[in-house]
C-alpha cells in the first residue's frame, strides 16, 4: 500500500536513464543462486556444508569434497537460512532458519545424513534473532538475542540446552578451542561492528576465565612493537580475536591502533602481544590457521580492497595470495591446505572458488536434484575507478561506477552505504548494476564512519554522527563536478537504512546540491526514531551520539534529517515497512509531513515489511520506483538552481 502516488513519470529519450530497463531485467538481477564458503568437519573432512539459493530462500546444502556437487539437506519450506555449522566429527548439522523479514527466527539440528524420516525439530533454545554458533564434536554453542538480552546456550546431539551466559547488551558469539572447553565472544559497547569486550567463557557452566578491554591494554606504536608499561604517549585501541591456534589455547587476535591493524596473540592466563607483521592493513577482517598450524591465511583490507596473505609468524613474512582485482567477501583454509574465497567484482556475481582455480560444482544433469541453476552471468559491463578527495582531515575515498566509454558529465545517483560500520567496494551489487543498466553513474562514498581504511576513520564521526558524513558526500560531489565526470544539475541521492537516513539529511543541508533523493527504510525524524525502536538499537545510537536525546538533545537535533526538511528542494522518495522495528514507518511519516508543510514533493510508499527485504521481487519493484523517480525529476522543466 502506499500514502501517496508516485511522482509522475517524464518523457525519456534512448540515451536517457531510465530508458528500456525492463521490470524482468531488474527482478534478474536481484535474483540468481549465491553459494557461501564450504565449512569442512574438521575431524571428517570428506563431509561439509555449504548455504545456498535464491536470495531469501538459502537453504543447508550436504558437500562431498572432490565428488560431486552439493546437495540439498532437506526439503525446508521456503524460509531463510542465514547460519549453518556442521560438528568436527561430521555427525551433526546446526543452522539458523529465519522466520519473519526482521531476521528473527529459530535454531535447528538434524543428522549429516538423515534418514527419510528423521524428524525435524528445533533445540531447545528459544526463538530470537541469531547471534552465532560454534559446533564441536557431540555439542554446539548456540546464541540468541531476545529483545536487549542475548543468551548464550550449550546444546547436545539431543537437542537438550543448557543457559551459560546472558548479557544485556549486543553479544558476537565466536570459536570453541580444540577441547571444546572454552569459547570466545565479544561484548560490544556499541552496535555490531565496533568496539567491545573480549571473553573467554567455560563451556561447561559458562565461568569467565578471563577478559580483554579496549581500555585494558595500550594501542601498539606504528612499528607494532609493545608500547611503555606504562602505556604513555599511547591512546587505548580495540581488539577483536579472529581465531583459536589449532594445538594451544592462544588466540589470535585484531589490535586496532590509530596507524593501522596488526596481528596480536593473546593467552588468557598470561596476557597479550603483538606481532610484527610487516603488513600494510587497515583492517584485518579475518585469520585462520594452515593444517600444519605453521602458518595463517589472512584476510585483510587496505584503502578499502581486500587482499589474502599467507603469514609465517616464526619470520614475520608474508606472501601474497588471491586475486588482484575485485574483491573477496571471505576465505578460509580446507583441510587438504588450499584457500578457498567468495569473489565478487561489480559485474561479476559472487561465486565460491580456490586460489589455484577450482570452482566449487554446480549441478550437472547426472544430480539433478542437488542443488538450484548456476549463476547466471551479467548481462552488461561496469567500469569502475577508485578515487579519493583530500579533505584538511584526510582524504575521503569512494567509487565510481558507469557504463564502459562513459564520456562527460554524467546523471549520477550517490548510492550511499548503510551501517554505518561497513563500506563500499569493488563487489557485485544488485542495486549499483541495475541503477548502472538503467542508465546512471554510481558514485559510492566511504564517508567518514566507513570500516575498511582504518580506525582512525572509523571512529572519526563518533559522537556527532551524520553533519559529518553529509560533509563528506558534499565535498566528493563538488569534486566530482569540477572534474567533469557528475552533472550538476542531475545528482541524485539514494540510500537504505544509514545510507537512507543520509541521502534525506544531505537533501536537507546541501539543498541546492542535488535533484532528488531515495531513502529506504532511513531514520528520518531521529527523536521519534529513537522512541519507537528496539532497545538494541537504543542502544547502537546512544553509543554514536554518546548518550540518549534525553541526555544529549542537541547532537540528536543537530543529526536529524526532520531540522531540515523545511530546506529541501527536491522531490523525495520513501520507502518504508510497516514492521520495522529499527526505523518506524511512524517517524517517517512525521517527515513527509513536515516535508508536505514546507511546500516539499514528497512520496511516502508504505509496504507489509520489516527493515529492508530480501525478496528479489520487492526489491526489484522498489528500485523500480527509485529509478522511475529519477528519471522524472532528471526530465523536469526547472532543474535546481
Amino acid at each position: 500500500m502506499s500514502d501517496d502516488d508516485a511522482p509522475g513519470h517524464g518523457a525519456a529519450g534512448d540515451d536517457a536513464p531510465g530508458h528500456g530497463v525492463a521490470g524482468d531485467g531488474i527482478e534478474a538481477l536481484f535474483g540468481g543462486v549465491f553459494w557461501t564458503l564450504p565449512q569442512w568437519a574438521a575431524c571428517e573432512p570428506a563431509r561439509a556444508v555449504v548455504l545456498s539459493g535464491a536470495p531469501g530462500d538459502r537453504q543447508v546444502h550436504l558437500w562431498t569434497p572432490g565428488s560431486r556437487a552439493p546437495r540439498r539437506l532437506l526439503a525446508a519450506p521456503a524460509t531463510c537460512v542465514t547460519q549453518a555449522r556442521i560438528s568436527r566429527d561430521g555427525e551433526q548439522v546446526w543452522w539458523f532458519r529465519r522466520e519473519g523479514e526482521d531476521g528473527a527466527g529459530r535454531w535447528w539440528s538434524v543428522p549429516y545424513d538423515p534418514a527419510a524420516d528423521a524428524p525435524l525439530r528445533p533445540v531447545e533454545v528459544p526463538a530470537g534473532m541469531p547471534r552465532g554458533a560454534s559446533a564441536g564434536s557431540g555439542m554446539a554453542v548456540l546464541a540468541v538475542a531476545r529483545g536487549a538480552v542475548t543468551e548464550v546456550y550449550r546444546v547436545d546431539a539431543t537437542g537438550r540446552c543448557r543457559l551459560i551466559h546472558k548479557a544485556e547488551r549486543t553479544v558476537t558469539l565466536g570459536e570453541l578451542n580444540a577441547s571444546q572447553s572454552r569459547i570466545w565472544l565479544t561484548e560490544h559497547s556499541g552496535g555490531q561492528g565496533h568496539p567491545g569486550r573480549l571473553i573467554v567463557l567455560g563451556t561447561e557452566d559458562g565461568h569467565q576465565e578471563a577478559a580483554l578491554t579496549p581500555e585494558s591494554h595500550p594501542a601498539p606504536t606504528a612499528d607494532a612493537t609493545p608500547p611503555t608499561a606504562d602505556g604513555s604517549g599511547a591512546t587505548p585501541s580495540s581488539v577483536a580475536a579472529l581465531s583459536w591456534h589449532p594445538h594451544a589455547d592462544t588466540l589470535t587476535i585484531r589490535v586496532d591502533g590509530p596507524e593501522g591493524a596488526v596481528l596480536g596473540t593473546w593467552d588468557p592466563r598470561r596476557g597479550m602481544r603483538c606481532e610484527d607483521t610487516r603488513l600494510p592493513a587497515d583492517d584485518i577482517v579475518s585469520a585462520a590457521w594452515f593444517p600444519d598450524a605453521r602458518r595463517l591465511l589472512l584476510h585483510t583490507t587496505r584503502r578499502g580492497r581486500s587482499h589474502l596473505h599467507g603469514y609465517d609468524p616464526a619470520t614475520a613474512t608474508t606472501r601474497t595470495l588471491g586475486p588482484s582485482h575485485g574483491h573477496v567477501d571471505a576465505a578460509c583454509v580446507a583441510p587438504d591446505g588450499r584457500v578457498w574465497l567468495r569473489w565478487s567484482a561489480a559485474a561479476h556475481r559472487p561465486h565460491v572458488r580456490t586460489t589455484d582455480g577450482e570452482v566449487l560444482p554446480h549441478p550437472t544433469p547426472a544430480c539433478p536434484d542437488a542443488s538450484p541453476p548456476p549463476v547466471p552471468p551479467v548481462p552488461l559491463a561496469i567500469d569502475t575507478r577508485h578515487f579519493k578527495v583530500d579533505r584538511p582531515y584526510g582524504p575521503v575515498p569512494g567509487l565510481v561506477k558507469s557504463r564502459p566509454g562513459q564520456q562527460g558529465s554524467a546523471t549520477t545517483v550517490f548510492c550511499l552505504h548503510g551501517g554505518p560500520a561497513t563500506h563500499d567496494k569493488d563487489t557485485w551489487d544488485p542495486t549499483v548494476a541495475a541503477l548502472v543498466a538503467a542508465g546512471f553513474t554510481v558514485v559510492q562514498v566511504n564517508y567518514r564512519g566507513s570500516t575498511g581504511h582504518g580506525r582512525r576513520w572509523r571512529d572519526a564521526a563518533l559522537h556527532d554522527p551524520g553533519l559529518a558524513e553529509a560533509e563528506d558526500i558534499l565535498a566528493v560531489r563538488d569534486h566530482l563536478v569540477a572534474d567533469g565526470v557528475v552533472d550538476a544539475r542531475r545528482s541524485f541521492l539514494y540510500g537504505s537504512s544509514w545510507g537512507g537516513y543520509l541521502a534525506l539529511l544531505c537533501a536537507g543541508t546541501s539543498p541546492r546540491s542535488w535533484a532528488g533523493a531515495a531513502a529506504e527504510a532511513p531514520v528520518a525524524d531521529y527523536i521519534m526514531a529513537y522512541d519507537d525502536e528496539v532497545d538494541e538499537a537504543k542502544a547502537f545510537d546512544r553509543f554514536l551520539f554518546g548518550g540518549s536525546p534525553v541526555e544529549v538533545p542537541e547532537r540528536y537535533r543537530r543529526a536529524s534529517p526532520l531540522t531540515y526538511a523545511h530546506r529541501v528542494r527536491c522531490p523525495v522518495l520513501i520507502i518504508s515497512g510497516l514492521r520495522d522495528t529499527g526505523c518506524s514507518v511512524r517517524q517517517a511519516r512525521s517527515y513527509s509531513e513536515a516535508l508536505r508543510q514546507a511546500g516539499g514533493t514528497v512520496a511516502h510508499h508504505v509496504c507489509d515489511m520489516g527493515h529492508g527485504t530480501s525478496d528479489p521481487r520487492r526489491r526489484a519493484a522498489h528500485l523500480r520506483l527509485v529509478v522511475d523517480h529519477f528519471t522524472a525529476a532528471a526530465h523536469a522543466s526547472v532543474p535546481p538552481a
